[in-house]
């Protein structure tokens, strides 16, 4: 029994961080233009309006995407 826990909550944890940071970067881009957090490409980072159109954008896409995985997650260990 504790190891079909184990396996529900690390096939949770990506749909649940995907909620997580789409709902963060769906709110607020992060404060700097940096290579290290968000959602970091060549187009994205090359001024402060495209760095928080892509956060937005992206973070709105992972927030459904998340919400999306979360019971598929689950059902992919039901057999």
């Amino acid at each position: 029994m504790a190891f079909w826990f184990l396996m529900l909550v690390t096939d949770l944890l990506v749909p649940l961080i995907m909620v997580g940071f789409g709902g963060r970067f769906a709110r607020h881009a992060p404060r700097e233009i940096n290579g290290l957090i968000g959602y970091r490409t060549p187009r994205s980072m090359r001024n402060r309006d495209t760095w928080e159109f892509a956060h937005h954008y992206s973070g709105r896409l992972m927030f459904r995407w998340g919400l999306a995985l979360l019971p598929l997650s689950v059902l992919a260990l039901l057999p």
